[in-house]
């Protein structure tokens, strides 16, 4: 009962515009089947016919027989009764050999019927398998394309990764200090929001009381708390509800209509009117076409299987292509930074040679007084018996600086006490010729050399401060580079370093003097 009712369903169910292959092969098939009861009704109608006809001929003439030939030989009447029933035996003979030769005729046409038909149904299968056949080898292509694309996808984003990793570092960095400042401007908002809504509510509260005042005596507890809003949405909503019922309705009715309609042609056409025996010659039909039925499910569920693995194909297509659309727009993003560091570079590199330069002209100027200075100390220290200076080259002027802070160093604590040198401890980095002997010595009393009444007030010695500001920074940093070639002897690296860093001292000093 439910097969045929399936059955009835597809083929009355016309209106319905997407349909799925299975569907149309079923409406294909029942109307070839509608078309084999309409052939077998005229042809029983005509067979019934035949029949009639002939029973009509056969009593006729049995009746001319009698009038002819008992009226002409009535004496012969005996010898024609017994000649009569080996006739008549063998006419009875002849019709059941006729009806028999007209059943098996009838049934070998409903056979070549049955056969051409399944040879035509074959052959749309064929071709239907033909084409599946065509798609699944162009699936089998595409897959095998779209491996290979995907394995070098995978070795080309494997190597990106190892680029990215550079690069995440830095966002992450930049991702801290920005979610930093996010925070803090959402605590602002927040807060300022709080304020807005607090601020809102007391003058609503405000406004509230007030109505309240003035229609406290007009309306009624109810109109007051009425909510039009609720009501409307509930309207809306009732309305929505009535409408999808009464789209159900109208639905099931044109349904029922449509069946209704299915049998009445099933009717006129046939003129059986039993439901039971209608479904007898549907499931007989259905038994004989299930073999062919199973093979056509079993094509349209690995068709939509393909079709399925064709979506999943086409959905990590897509993400592939967006991958790579983001990564060449990353790769873009990295390689304009990458540029811009190396014309940063360049720059920087061309100001260091202007430097460089710089500094060569100098030291060629102070040659000249460095070899000067060389020779008297030389001079001197070897009225000593100190060491010689080294010889005199075009490349050794750092060996003569070096010489010379050495044999300037041996005597620096038997010089007088300068301004900068006063309240020091004695330095122990200098162990030279007499460095022992000084170091033994008592250190010295600092006295004080001004008097505290001589001292100038605080807020004097606050508003002189402040523009020397800079002078001091000066100070401080040629101090610190005292003490460090106090220490120890510079080496020429380490004087160029030093060198460089000074220029940019001097550079942010005057950077900071430019607006004052």
């Amino acid at each position: 009962m439910s097969k045929s009712e399936t059955a009835l369903a597809l083929c009355g169910d016309r209106t319905l515009v997407p349909k799925t292959a299975h569907q149309v092969y079923l409406q294909d098939h029942l109307q070839r089947v509608h078309n084999e009861i309409e052939s077998t009704t005229r042809k029983l109608e005509l067979e019934k016919r035949r029949l009639n006809k002939l029973d009509e001929d056969v009593s006729r003439m049995r009746d001319e027989y009698n009038e002819k030939v008992l009226r002409a030989a009535p004496k012969h009447q005996g010898k024609v009764s017994e000649r009569e029933t080996p006739v008549r035996k063998l006419e009875h003979r002849l019709a059941k050999a006729i009806s028999q030769l007209n059943a098996l005729v009838h049934e070998n046409a409903d056979v070549r019927a049955k056969i051409d038909m399944t040879r035509r149904e074959r052959l749309q299968m064929n071709q239907v398998f033909k084409r599946l056949q065509g798609d699944i080898k162009e699936n089998i292509q595409q897959v095998s394309s779209l491996q290979r694309e995907t394995d070098e996808a995978r070795r080309m984003h494997e190597g990106r990764q190892h680029r990215i990793g550079a690069l995440k570092k830095m966002l992450d960095i930049e991702r801290k200090t920005f979610k930093d400042r996010v925070q803090e401007l959402k605590q602002a908002m927040h807060a300022h929001e709080l304020d807005e809504l607090a601020h809102r509510a007391t003058i609503q509260k405000q406004s509230q009381d007030k109505d309240k005042n003035k229609t406290k005596s007009l309306k009624a507890e109810e109109e007051y708390n009425f909510n039009s809003q609720a009501v409307m949405r509930r309207i809306l909503k009732l309305a929505f509800l009535n409408t999808i019922q009464r789209r159900h309705i109208q639905q099931h009715q044109k349904n029922i209509e449509v069946f209704e309609q299915a049998f009445a042609t099933i009717k006129s056409t046939t003129g059986i009117s039993d439901i039971e025996e209608i479904v007898k010659i549907f499931m007989a039909l259905e038994q004989r076409n299930f073999s062919l039925l199973t093979y056509v499910n079993q094509l349209n569920s690995e068709i939509e299987s393909f079709e399925k693995q064709n979506r999943t194909l086409e959905e990590q297509l897509s993400k592939q292509k967006r991958h790579e659309r983001d990564y060449t727009a990353n790769r873009e993003g990295a390689l304009s930074d990458l540029l811009q560091q190396i014309a940063n570079t360049t720059k920087a590199t061309q100001e260091n040679q202007a430097e460089a330069a710089i500094h060569a002209e100098v030291m060629e100027r102070c040659r000249p007084s460095i070899q000067a200075i060389l020779k008297t100390v030389e001079k001197e220290n070897r009225g000593f018996g100190g060491q010689p200076a080294p010889e005199f080259t075009g490349e050794n002027v750092l060996a003569w600086l070096t010489y010379i802070e050495k044999t300037l160093t041996q005597w620096k604590d038997f010089l007088p006490d300068t301004k900068d040198g006063r309240h020091k401890q004695p330095n122990k980095n200098y162990k030279y010729t007499v460095g022992n002997q000084v170091l033994a010595l008592q250190p010295k009393k600092h006295n004080a050399v001004v008097r505290p009444t001589e001292l100038p007030v605080a807020a004097l010695a606050d508003q002189g401060s402040q523009p020397r500001g800079g002078l001091a920074a000066r100070e401080d940093d040629s101090s610190d580079e005292e003490e460090d070639l106090q220490s120890h002897p510079w080496t020429r690296q380490e004087l160029a370093l030093k060198a460089v860093a000074s220029v940019a001292k001097r550079k942010k000093v005057r950077k900071a003097e430019v607006p004052n």
